[in-house]
């Protein structure tokens, strides 16, 4: 971060006003000192005022700067106008977890099968402790629910799947059932 920080100071007096003159006008600013301004006043007229321009350009460069640094040094900061970092972010699971989870899930879905509700869901919560962001997990999960006849607590489920994974079109399908017979039931 100081880096930049030198960068951007290293800009504002990269441009100071004997770098703006010509060598000639450097040479008499160096002898003498009065005729200073009139100088840079003869330089801007003779060069059609392009010294000036670049002046203006670097104020603007300077301006535009100056947030992006402060931003950067907030974010450096850890200040909760920073950006999450990459530890604040989930990272995916280790490849331990993914065999637990694939293991939790392989037992649920053979609970599923044989109609044991309630060995299904205990399965399937365990997978979801090792991959809470699966969004498969979450559906099976879901499903569960579905076969309880328990759709207030399935539909959040497959919602929460689809926003992990707008593709899985099972979750898509399970929430539609869940809501068409909600519906049903409320008749």
């Amino acid at each position: 971060m100081s880096g930049l920080l030198f960068f951007v100071f290293g800009i504002i007096f990269a441009e100071s006003p004997s770098n703006i003159l010509s060598p000639q006008s450097r040479e008499k600013t160096e002898v003498s000192t009065e005729p200073e301004l009139e100088n840079v006043e003869e330089e801007t007229r003779r060069d059609g005022g392009s010294a000036v321009h670049r002046s203006v350009y670097i104020g603007l460069a300077i301006l535009l700067l100056l947030p992006v640094a402060w931003l950067i040094y907030r974010a450096s900061n850890g200040s909760p106008a920073a950006a999450p970092s990459a530890t604040q972010e989930s990272a995916p699971p280790s490849e331990e977890a993914m065999s637990q989870f694939r293991k939790y899930t392989s037992a649920g879905l053979d609970y599923y099968q044989k109609k044991d509700w309630t060995n299904a869901e205990a399965s399937f919560r365990e997978a979801l402790r090792y991959a809470p962001k699966s969004a498969i997990g979450l559906n099976n999960l879901g499903a569960v629910h579905n076969e309880r006849g328990e759709y207030d607590a399935a539909m959040p489920l497959f919602q929460t799947a689809l926003s992990l994974d707008p593709t899985l079109d099972i979750a898509r399908n399970n929430l539609a059932w869940a809501a068409g017979q909600k519906a049903k039931q409320g008749k």
